[in-house]
């Protein structure tokens, strides 16, 4: 690996390890929450 290409590995590795705790979120409700944002979706209740 070349200087530079070690020199920005190392300064995106320093800038993702600033960054703070992210928030882990269900992947389904991600989903939703873009389907109801963007398209107007609705959810359907099963029951």
């Amino acid at each position: 690996m070349d200087p530079a290409q070690r020199a920005e590995e190392d300064s995106m590795m320093a800038e993702a390890g600033r960054e703070g705790p992210s928030e882990r979120r269900d992947p389904e409700e991600a989903a939703l929450e873009l389907l109801q944002n963007e398209l107007g979706a609705r959810r359907i209740d099963n029951g």
